[in-house]
């Protein structure tokens, strides 16, 4: 399963540790990687399932690892995919059955935006229809807006629009998502800004496109994003007739709204 195997770079020596539950842990995740499943989704599953295991009891703590990611790293796991393999992870071994059934449906990738809701949320959204099986990642991205923007005391975050770009040339786009939602960029250390030139004026000034930087820390890859605020449509107050242009059914109403009855 070659998308797996890349994943992990297996050492000539299966490394051991203090922890029982880190080695028979380690002794699986390389299973997983050499073996092949019946899809590449199902050895991820079980590999997200392991991770989540390993950060939900610590395990990596007894041989004096700070974190998860420094456990994956000392054994060549891709440091890149930890913290969203581990997140779908908790789904996909989750005890509530009515979100582990759900999750068995979704690839790892889709699962990590909507980690961070509680199971009890996400499980009500699942009962109600709201997601699905048929959930894409913008429909899984559009729930979570919708989530946090309902279980939030604080103020809706601003939307704007916003143009993404790679290292390697690929791109992306949204016209109107939240910054904090872009997942291009989640979880990636933002590095800096600088002003791209793009033309010139009639004057010979420059005119520029001004670009945030990210950097992801452990492949070192740089993506950069340009947005511009969205703004949100007016809402125009209803017209308000003068006492001289309101009709008799005008009137009546009024007068019924008021708890008074008139006849005319």
């Amino acid at each position: 399963m070659t998308e797996n195997k890349s994943l992990i770079i297996m050492p000539e020596k299966m490394p051991t540790f203090k922890s029982k539950e880190l080695t028979t842990a380690t002794k699986a995740l390389y299973e997983v990687a050499e073996n092949v499943y019946t899809t590449a989704m199902e050895g991820n599953k079980r590999i997200c399932v392991i991770l989540a295991r390993v950060e939900k009891n610590k395990a990596y703590k007894e041989d004096g690892f700070k974190s998860l990611v420094d456990y994956c790293g000392a054994i060549g796991f891709d440091k890149s995919k930890v913290h969203k393999m581990e997140n779908a992870g908790r789904l996909y071994d989750s005890e509530n059955e009515t979100v582990k059934e759900f999750a068995s449906s979704m690839g790892y990738g889709n699962l990590a935006v909507i980690a961070s809701a509680s199971e009890d949320a996400i499980a009500e959204a699942v009962e109600s229809g709201e997601l699905s099986s048929a959930s894409s990642q913008d429909d899984l991205r559009e729930w979570k807006t919708k989530h946090n923007a309902e279980n939030s005391s604080e103020k809706v975050l601003p939307k704007f629009e916003v143009h993404g770009y790679f290292g390697d040339g690929r791109t992306f786009h949204y016209d109107s998502i939240e910054l904090e939602n872009v997942a291009e960029v989640t979880g990636l250390a933002k590095v800096g800004a600088f002003d791209l030139i793009v033309d010139y004026d009639k004057e010979g000034n420059e005119l520029t496109h001004k670009y945030t930087v990210y950097a992801n820390t452990h492949t070192g890859e740089l993506v950069r994003i340009m947005y511009t605020k969205v703004k949100a449509p007016k809402v125009k107050a209803p017209k308000v007739k003068a006492p001289k242009d309101l009709t008799k059914e005008d009137l009546i109403a009024l007068a019924e709204a008021m708890g008074m009855k008139i006849s005319f």
